[in-house]
């Protein structure tokens, strides 16, 4: 990442911090307590990203043998 975009973001997460420190923590603990739910979906995403994927490169004819 640039530097002026990494200083972009660390300014808005200080920013959000400073001005609804409670809200942020209440979404914070609330993220942590679906953590499981939201770590299922993500790795379904991804498999099924990765199976798009070997569906294109046979449909290519890179995973067949000539």
């Amino acid at each position: 990442m640039k530097t002026r975009t990494l200083f972009l973001l660390l300014v808005l997460v200080v920013l959000l911090w400073l001005f609804k420190p409670a809200q942020v923590w209440g979404e914070a603990r609330r993220m942590w307590r679906q953590r499981e739910l939201m770590l299922k979906v993500l790795v379904a995403m991804i498999v099924l990203y990765l199976l798009y994927g070997m569906y294109e490169l046979y449909e290519r004819g890179w995973l067949t043998s000539d």
